[in-house]
């Protein structure tokens, strides 16, 4: 997949997913919005980005193939971590997940180290020790009521507490597979987990989605025949796969496919 169709799939992933019939979609006021591009003159140490968020101070973490960055609006910083009297040097991609409390977790080959934001400051809340070929021995998903959900290396689909301390492991599908979903080069830079509210949407081989309910702990596959799965978008209805040329849409409840849209009318 090229880096064109990729940036389409998020692009229409955002628009597609309101769901929003155009008969009565509100009229709103024009307003011009800067934006700016972020690249080597800025500082940027890697083009391959695998992810980018935002803190709750305004600064944009960004993940590169090369190491974790920070945009404070002019230039984009390198920063490896200093836990107590160690630093953490980073040199692969990383994972993020704003917590609720305005926190990052952030995956990476040492396990997830936990940055507040208030304090400027960082800590290892789970330690792992990863090979040299893995990139990520964990990462985390979501924040619920029962914890944060995390893919783990070994152990598949678990609820750590906000301080480290494993809580459960999530039935689920079987943990070589979801081995298989961490090891995969894809996940490295593509938009292949996706969560609402109450479900979180993975990725599992080129042509299947994990669909996990983590209220009551339900899931089920969805098996999607044709071309490689791409991408991975939802809202609280619904859920959507890039493939090919196309954005697909299906239902949450039971996975059955609501609509399509073609890229190529979209992106010529």
């Amino acid at each position: 997949m090229t880096r064109y169709k990729f940036l389409a799939y998020a692009l229409l992933l955002i628009p597609f997913a309101f769901n929003v019939k155009a008969q009565v979609k509100p009229v709103l006021p024009i307003k011009k919005v800067p934006v700016n591009t972020i690249n080597y003159e800025q500082g940027l140490l890697n083009n391959e980005t695998a992810a980018i968020i935002t803190d709750t101070l305004g600064f944009t973490w960004i993940s590169t193939a090369s190491g974790l960055q920070r945009y404070n609006g002019y230039t984009a910083e390198s920063v490896d971590p200093i836990i107590g009297s160690d630093t953490v040097k980073i040199r692969s991609r990383v994972y993020f997940l704003r917590l609720k409390s305005g926190d990052l977790w952030i995956g990476c080959k040492k396990g997830i180290l936990a940055y507040d934001p208030f304090t400027n400051s960082f800590s290892t809340v789970i330690p792992l020790i990863s090979r040299a070929d893995e990139v990520y021995p964990i990462i985390p998903l979501i924040q619920t009521g029962e914890g944060i959900w995390c893919l783990q290396k070994g152990e598949g689909i678990v609820i750590y507490s906000l301080n480290g301390r494993l809580k459960k492991h999530v039935p689920s599908v079987a943990r070589y597979i979801l081995d298989n979903v961490l090891h995969s080069e894809v996940l490295e830079s593509a938009m292949l987990i996706a969560n609402n509210r109450d479900h979180i949407f993975m990725r599992l081989t080129s042509n299947s989605i994990l669909n996990l309910n983590t209220t009551n702990y339900q899931f089920s596959e969805l098996l999607q025949p044709g071309t490689d799965i791409n991408a991975v978008g939802c809202n609280d209805h619904f859920f959507y796969t890039g493939s090919g040329d196309q954005v697909n849409k299906y239902q949450i409840s039971n996975n059955k496919l609501a609509g399509n849209l073609l890229l190529k009318k979209h992106c010529q």
